[in-house]
């Protein structure tokens, strides 16, 4: 018989006060306003808009005003000139860099966590989407970036030095997690509300979207991984979760009419506003008599004229403002003298067009790829997806028969490239399409040499277009061996002068 220990009362009743008390300071000290977890349908507003901002929008980071929207030669700067001359200014490096790891991947992680755990198939399919979308620009600027052992900082087994992955297996992985998520995505089963800002719930349109995104991955690495490129290209082709082929499909971020949701550019024209439009962009349009030139750009106060701005001067060189286009009310909005165009407040973002889409297809049947249609066909479908886009903005319509037109002329109707090169009209024409994306039109200038008319400005730090951006300082003092190793591995001095994987 076992033996029955007595317990002092002393000892039950303090046990029970603790126990109470244990219980009640837990509940009083809980604060229902800072929950330590939510579910995915909260993140999911933030995640966005945070990815956005920073791989194609204006804010937070600076990203697209402050670097690629002048090393694609958009726009240019009127004042504070060093990132024109491709001297990037640390805060903006790093601040990319952190915004991207700390915030929209983290989110976009937490997301495929949760997807996960509730069975919640479309919440994880998102997530993967946006996670290799997130990394994709990512990479894009650095090459070689931590990517394997990268969002393990507060596992089990935390990693705070993560290896740098090379760009040719972030690629490869990219694609994979693109697949996974396209087979993922399911129409019947539960996904987003309204909470979803891109597709607003819309299941077989984030497919769409993440296999438009696996095509563009596919056509990035064309010179230097063809086969695999081809294989990429051709399974997105004949996928059947489709293509965005048409601007309805489009994969963009609406925006609403007051601060501090308004269109990013349309804000950053009424604090700095210390951007005009390139030189090279409108000589561009202007010698292909392109109807979009006054949507893109405003006419220069002082004569009406579309004179833009060279690229890469000093600030002492800037010449009067008045003497210069700015970047086009669509965006901007009106200022001073400028006719004010209300709607640019709400002026989408866009990640990923039907335009964009028919330009990779484009290509891909210029390289002999078997995608469906002609390289001609997908060409001139683009353009006139690119001139949709821009219907009716600023009051200018562009009739089927304006774009006819513009389809004829030299420089733009197939096989009139001065190159003799039709890559060189599809690139040209897609520069244009990605005009205020930066980040792609950046990407594609590296990748393939054109548009040929960006050329390096007279005060330009280097006598080149870098080819990437350096590391963050914080890699040095944080991450030290790996950031070394990195730079080994990608054979140059993690400078401006070195190129990421995919560069010709």
């Amino acid at each position: 018989m076992r033996r029955i220990e007595r317990v002092p009362l002393a000892v039950v009743g303090a046990a029970l006060v603790l126990g109470a008390c244990d219980s009640g300071f837990t509940d009083i000290n809980t604060n229902p306003n800072a929950p330590t977890d939510v579910p995915a349908q909260y993140i999911l507003p933030q995640a966005i808009q945070t990815t956005v901002q920073n791989a194609n929008g204006y804010g937070g980071t600076w990203a697209v005003l402050e670097f690629a929207g002048l090393f694609s030669q958009h726009w240019a700067k009127i004042q504070y000139t060093d990132e024109d001359k491709y001297e990037l200014r640390p805060g903006v490096i790093e601040n990319i860099w952190t915004f991207s790891y700390a915030n929209s991947l983290k989110d976009w992680q937490a997301i495929i966590d949760k997807g996960q755990e509730t069975g919640l198939v479309n919440h994880e399919a998102t997530g993967r989407t946006m996670k290799a979308f997130t990394f994709h620009f990512m990479t894009d600027i650095w090459g070689d970036i931590p990517y394997s052992q990268a969002l393990q900082g507060d596992s089990g087994e935390p990693v705070t030095t993560p290896v740098y992955d090379s760009q040719e297996s972030i690629y490869t992985s990219m694609v994979a997690e693109l697949g996974t998520a396209i087979g993922l995505f399911d129409p019947g089963a539960r996904g987003w509300g309204a909470e979803d800002l891109i597709y607003g719930g819309d299941m077989v349109a984030w497919a769409r979207f993440a296999n438009s995104l696996r095509l563009r991955l596919g056509m990035r690495m064309a010179y230097s991984s063809p086969s695999q490129a081809r294989q990429v290209v051709e399974a997105a082709a004949a996928s059947g979760a489709g293509l965005i082929r048409s601007n309805p499909q489009n994969a963009l971020l609406r925006y609403l009419d007051a601060a501090p949701n308004q269109q990013p550019l349309f804000s950053n024209a009424r604090t700095r506003d210390d951007h005009a439009s390139s030189k090279t962009l409108i000589d561009y349009l202007l010698a292909r008599n392109d109807p979009r030139l006054p949507i893109y750009a405003e006419p220069a106060a002082s004569d009406g004229q579309f004179r833009g701005m060279q690229n890469s001067v000093n600030s002492a060189d800037v010449p009067p403002l008045p003497t210069i286009s700015r970047i086009g009310a669509y965006w901007r909005g009106g200022q001073g003298s400028v006719a004010t165009y209300p709607a640019s407040a709400t002026t989408p973002t866009l990640l990923i067009t039907a335009a964009e889409v028919h330009f990779l297809l484009a290509e891909a049947a210029y390289r002999g790829w078997n995608v469906g249609g002609t390289a001609q066909a997908h060409y001139e479908m683009g353009v006139r997806e690119a001139m949709a886009q821009c219907d009716g903005a600023m009051g200018i319509a562009l009739p089927t028969a304006a774009v006819d037109a513009y389809l004829a002329r030299p420089g733009v109707a197939w096989g009139t490239a001065p190159s003799g090169d039709n890559l060189e009209l599809i690139i040209g024409q897609k520069w244009l399409a990605l005009y205020t994306n930066g980040f792609e039109a950046y990407a594609e200038y590296r990748r393939t040499g054109y548009p040929s008319e960006i050329q390096v400005g007279p005060n330009a730090a280097f006598p080149f277009v870098p080819g990437r951006i350096p590391y963050p300082d914080s890699e040095q003092s944080l991450n030290r061996s790996n950031w070394e190793a990195a730079k080994t591995a990608q054979g140059n001095d993690g400078t401006y002068s070195g190129k990421v994987w995919w560069m010709q």
